[in-house]
C-alpha cells in the first residue's frame, strides 16, 4: 500500500497532466497524411482511467485537433474512445487497460471499424 505523502505526490503528478500539442509533428504527420491519400489513417484514443481524464488541463485542444482532422482531411479518421466505460478492473494503470479490458474494448472498436475496412 502507498503511503499519505506518497498518494499527495501522485495526486500531484496527476492534475498536471496535458495534451502534448507539438504544432510541427503535427503538420508533418498531417503532410504525411495528405501526401497519401490512396491510404486511410486510423488515430484511436483508447480509454483511460477516469482518474486519469480528470487531470488532463488541456483536453479541449486534442478534442479540437480531433475535430479538425475528421472535417479536414478525408482520409484521416479520428476515434476518441477516452470515456469508454470500463469498470477499475479493466485497468492495468489509469493509462493502461489490461487483457480483459482490452478484449471489451476491441469488441465494440472492431464493430465501429468494420465500415471502414470492409
Amino acid at each position: 500500500p502507498l503511503t499519505y505523502m506518497e498518494v499527495q505526490m501522485l495526486d500531484q503528478l496527476q492534475i498536471s497532466l496535458d495534451f502534448a500539442y507539438n504544432e510541427d509533428r503535427i503538420a508533418v504527420f498531417e503532410q504525411m497524411v495528405k501526401d497519401h491519400p490512396e491510404r486511410d489513417v486510423l488515430m484511436v484514443f483508447t480509454p483511460h482511467h477516469p482518474s486519469e481524464l480528470a487531470g488532463l488541463k488541456n483536453r479541449d485542444k486534442l478534442y479540437g485537433l480531433m475535430d479538425h482532422w475528421n472535417k479536414d482531411i478525408p482520409n484521416l479518421y479520428a476515434f476518441d474512445y477516452s470515456d469508454f466505460p470500463l469498470p477499475d478492473s479493466c485497468f492495468k494503470n489509469s493509462s493502461h487497460i489490461n487483457l480483459e479490458g482490452a478484449r471489451r474494448f476491441c469488441a465494440v472498436l472492431n464493430d465501429d471499424l468494420a465500415h471502414l475496412l470492409n
